[in-house]
């Protein structure tokens, strides 16, 4: 038996990702993945990371989520913004790869995510490039700051 087709169809709200990431983190990722062509590798010269955020409800809930800012696992990793531009910035990409061997303990990782700050503004709600726009300043200790959003 054959039914109509209903107005709004399934396909027409699916969206894709570059990332294995949460939606929320894509355009974060992106903008610490420009930033790494920049600084050409050299994490160990980073001094601190800023990163303002669009001041949606997802964005905030995700900052105040501890699991999110020092995840302990594969989904939590996969959802915090601070464990995914550390490893885009140190690893020049992001891939499955970079959840391997829970990254999240690494010291490497962890000491550039403790370098991460972000501050969720409401201005950013009106940018349009991304759903969720992201711009990161990486502070170099010899003075010099890239900035990408």
């Amino acid at each position: 038996m054959l039914k109509p087709m209903p107005k709004h169809y399934l396909f027409e709200g699916v969206g894709h990702k570059a990332f294995p990431s949460a939606s929320t983190s894509q355009a974060a990722v992106t903008a610490a993945l420009e930033a790494r062509k920049e600084l050409g590798g050299g994490v160990e010269t980073i001094e601190r990371i800023e990163m303002t955020m669009a001041d949606s409800q997802d964005v905030r809930w995700q900052l105040a989520e501890r699991d999110r800012r020092y995840p302990s696992n594969q989904e939590t990793a996969d959802h915090s913004f601070h464990f995914l531009v550390a490893v885009a910035l140190i690893d020049g990409e992001l891939s499955f790869r970079q959840y391997a061997n829970a990254r999240w303990t690494d010291p490497k990782v962890t000491g550039l995510m403790d370098k991460i700050t972000i501050a969720p503004d409401k201005a950013w709600l009106e940018r349009q490039t991304s759903n969720f726009p992201t711009g990161i300043k990486v502070f170099l200790r010899d003075g010099r700051e890239i900035a990408h959003d």
